[in-house]
């Protein structure tokens, strides 16, 4: 897609051409147009880090390909988030398939991988909780305010002008239309999960919501046939979704308008410290002002 001019998206967005993704549809921003809309799980770059974090070891093995260990590598991390959470007396969603401490118990957990759907009902919410403070889930983060997704694509993209020096890339507004997807035959398979607000200040916030696309059950003559699937959810939707509105809309902004596009949110009320409420939010806005600076005097601005 070309490059619109901020000017003309935040036009677009509150008072012109876009003016019905106000509702029924949900965003995301990303800091650079070479981002997939794949979920940290299932990006290949993740894949080392996934393992290792799960098991410890990460050496090269055809099994890393199956969906089955992908499948339990994710689950381990679930649990480890879940029990950690709940030992140190945070609130966490209960839930039968992870709360176990009987290392025994791992049969169990093979029949949750290879008999059910993934991700299970029952780990929704702790997944989207995971997800939410850093755990590779196959996730994606959204938001019903386009305002928060110009925030996230700004401030990622003015990161990476300081990690890479480059200003003539791109950033993206990813705009998906949910309240459709929600009632197409999609909807089988596209799964939702806004979490109780009340329990992350942060979500509620951000007026978050996650999606995934759910997979099929796995037999067990297949655990060592299925492969991982990282087809992004745009090619999914492609494939998959034949309606007559437009599912998803990709829009891309130079990566040059940064600075003013994350100014735009900011005099609207859109900052790391509202957006991320409490004192470590006030303390990121404080100390992010020196990575902006370097940004801008990349830019020239």
């Amino acid at each position: 897609m070309q490059n619109i001019p901020l000017w003309k998206i935040c036009c677009y967005f509150h008072s012109g051409k876009l003016k019905n993704l106000n509702s029924g549809y949900i965003f995301r921003g990303e800091g650079s147009n070479e981002y997939q809309l794949l979920p940290s799980a299932l990006r290949k770059n993740n894949q080392e880090k996934l393992l290792q974090i799960a098991s410890g070891n990460s050496e090269n093995s055809d099994k890393r390909e199956y969906e089955f260990f992908q499948r339990m590598a994710e689950l381990e991390l679930l649990r480890r988030f879940y029990l950690k959470s709940n030992e140190n007396g945070l609130k966490i969603y209960p839930t039968d398939t992870v709360s176990t401490f009987d290392e025994f118990a791992i049969d169990e957990l093979i029949k949750g991988v290879i008999n059910k759907s993934w991700i299970p009902n029952n780990l929704e919410n702790v997944a989207a909780l995971a997800q939410h403070y850093g755990v590779m889930t196959r996730l994606l983060d959204w938001t019903f305010n386009f305002n928060v997704a110009f925030y996230f694509a700004a401030v990622n993209a003015l990161n990476n002008i300081c990690d890479t020096g480059a200003s003539d890339k791109s950033m993206v507004i990813w705009a998906l239309n949910y309240d459709e997807l929600s009632r197409s035959s999609v909807n089988k398979s596209l799964k939702f999960v806004i979490p109780p607000y009340i329990d992350n200040l942060n979500l509620k916030a951000q007026k978050g919501i996650l999606s995934y696309w759910k997979s099929d059950p796995i037999n067990e003559e297949d655990m060592y046939k299925k492969r991982i699937d990282r087809t992004p959810l745009n090619e999914i939707l492609q494939d998959n979704y034949s309606g007559d509105e437009i599912a998803l809309y990709k829009i891309e902004m130079p990566i040059s308008e940064a600075y003013k596009l994350l100014t735009f949110v900011n005099t609207n009320g859109y900052t790391t410290a509202s957006l991320f409420p409490g004192y470590n939010g006030v303390a990121s806005e404080c100390n992010e002002s020196e990575m902006i600076n370097r940004a801008r005097h990349i830019l020239g601005q």
